[in-house]
């Protein structure tokens, strides 16, 4: 699947920086003859060193996380497929938590996922609130062995696109939010700009 195959490629650009200043070696193995030119040309472009041959050589198409991230956080996200439920949110974030509940169960969203899928809305939702314009919406649809959550509002953008990849400083007490997010649904999207940010959850059921 294209989306989830960019978030992988995502994933191997981020680990390089996250293992950084460390003595732990991480070694990704791909079977080249099997992969498409496109998925090939990623791979060079999100690991700094290859071994072939007993040998390790530097990757010249090696570009940096951010550089390699950035076109993800400028795009527009596809529109959702099939039967989808929406609710608006402001300041309350009570109320979004428990509509939201009441949305997953419209949708019949597994119950071993709904505790995951509620505090990440909430993470959300107040980021929303603080950063987003004041409030925003909550989208939920499913597709075949996903169910999917947008969450959008109506702030001036993102602006970095390896955001929620990385902790906060670990003494403040703020600056969770998509951090948290991201451990708790299998992966997200987001796109950016002037207008708003839009956050996309991708929960396997």
């Amino acid at each position: 699947d294209p989306v989830r195959l960019r978030e992988w490629h995502r994933l191997d650009s981020v680990l390089t920086r996250a293992l950084a200043g460390t003595r732990l070696r991480l070694l990704c193995l791909h079977d080249a003859r099997r992969l498409t030119e496109r998925v090939r040309r990623d791979v060079r472009r999100t690991h700094p060193v290859f071994v072939a041959g007993g040998e390790e050589h530097h990757s010249p198409d090696y570009i940096d996380p951010d550089v390699f991230s950035a076109p993800d956080l400028t795009r527009l996200l596809p529109a959702p497929a099939g039967e989808q439920r929406s609710l608006g949110f402001g300041a309350d974030l009570a109320a979004p938590r428990t509509a939201v509940t009441e949305l997953a169960e419209k949708t019949e969203v597994p119950r071993e996922r709904l505790g995951d899928l509620v505090l990440a809305v909430n993470e959300l939702a107040a980021n929303a609130v603080e950063h987003g314009g004041g409030g925003g919406t909550v989208t939920l649809w499913r597709s075949r062995g996903w169910t999917v959550c947008d969450v959008a509002d109506r702030g001036t953008g993102l602006h970095d696109p390896l955001c929620g990849y990385h902790p906060a400083d670990p003494l403040s007490p703020r600056g969770y939010g998509l951090w948290i997010t991201r451990q708790l649904c299998d992966f997200l999207e987001i796109a950016s700009g002037a207008h708003g940010t839009r956050v996309r959850l991708h929960f396997r059921t």
